[in-house]
């Protein structure tokens, strides 16, 4: 109801056909790109298909101004372009996040989300150069905000490379790369830790409520996948509690979960997991927990350059250990795959 009613404001339309002062421009597009985090936000929840178009969004963001650049009545026009953290920065970061979302989402109904491996490893280093780019002069020692968002944009750069490689939605269309080693499950563990590390730290206590948002249902599900075929006992226990954790979270917040759309799938493959562990507590192999290292995943050189020079983590990235040649069967390249594309399939079934 929201978006229609946005719609009839022509919220939807960089310029309108009436007058509008800087001020209202400027509250049109902020709220516009609100309804549009509401809207990922309701896909996410319910796993399904975007309302908006990646288009709409794209076409008039938000300005990177302090809000006192602004004044009410004002026919002045607005100072755009700042080169220093400002009110609306984690916004135009959080606005970009959204527009990645919706590309890398495979839906048929709104928009074809990009199939390309290439092409989606471009999106998300695209989205890594722009949080860089605005994180640029961010004070993260001195500012509990500027803080706050590095550590959100850390986060989202690691999940849209976990969605890149493991899309929310089936496609026929979609053949997953070979990924070297444990990387997957290694930076799914990460993301998990570092989301873990983010509520309890108490710089992130007046914007808790905004991770509420979003329940990680994905990142958790990738993990989980990747346990159900880990063939290492140190690493499985390593990983073990972060997931269980992150589990019993994700029973909690998820809304109606016991009937819910996600539950069931999502309790199915970590039953799956358990089984897997309960396999590895059976033998007699000696086995001992060793910490993960953000610097295993180095490897080989990714196709995509990187961003050089920027602010944000640079262990969370997961591109250096992906195979994106090809050029072999997918049940010898990928065997965490059909764990991953069986929750897929109960998710959509469900």
């Amino acid at each position: 109801m929201a978006l229609r009613i946005a719609q009839a404001l022509s919220l939807h339309i960089p310029h309108p056909p009436f007058p509008l002062d800087p001020f209202e421009r400027e509250m049109r597009r902020r709220l516009w790109h609100a309804i549009g985090m509401l809207d990922v936000q309701a896909a996410l929840d319910r796993a399904s298909e975007p309302m908006m178009m990646t288009s709409w969004l794209q076409s008039h963001p938000p300005s990177n101004i302090n809000d006192d650049g602004i004044a009410f009545h004002s026919s002045d026009a607005l100072a755009t372009g700042s080169e220093s953290f400002t009110d609306t920065t984690f916004t135009l970061i959080i606005s970009k996040a959204q527009c990645v979302v919706r590309l890398l989402n495979f839906g048929d109904l709104m928009e074809p989300g990009i199939e390309h491996m290439h092409m989606r490893q471009e999106c998300v280093v695209d989205f890594q150069k722009t949080a860089s780019q605005l994180l640029h002069n961010c004070q993260p020692d001195t500012d509990p905000f500027h803080w706050y968002a590095r550590q959100v944009a850390d986060c989202l750069v690691a999940s849209m490379q976990l969605v890149s490689l493991r899309p929310m939605q089936r496609s026929a269309r979609f053949t997953p790369p070979h990924i070297r080693g444990d990387g997957l499950l290694k930076l799914s563990v990460e993301v998990l830790q570092k989301i873990q590390a983010l509520h309890h730290d108490p710089r992130s206590r007046p914007w808790r409520w905004f991770e509420g948002i979003f329940v990680p249902w994905h990142v958790l599900a990738v993990a989980i996948a990747e346990l159900c075929v880990c063939e290492d006992p140190a690493l499985m226990e390593n990983c073990w509690s972060t997931v269980e954790s992150a589990f019993a979270r994700f029973c909690a917040k998820v809304e109606n979960y016991q009937q819910g759309l996600l539950w069931k799938p999502m309790e199915k493959l970590m039953a799956r997991a358990r089984s897997r562990r309960d396999e590895f507590l059976r033998s007699s192999i000696p086995f001992t927990p060793m910490a993960l290292q953000g610097s295993e995943l180095a490897g080989q050189t990714s196709p995509v350059a990187m961003p050089s020079n920027d602010n944000l983590d640079p262990e969370l990235n997961l591109w250096d250990v992906v195979d994106f040649n090809g050029g072999r069967d997918i049940d010898d390249i990928c065997t965490s795959w059909p764990d991953y594309k069986d929750f897929l399939d109960d998710l959509q079934n469900n």
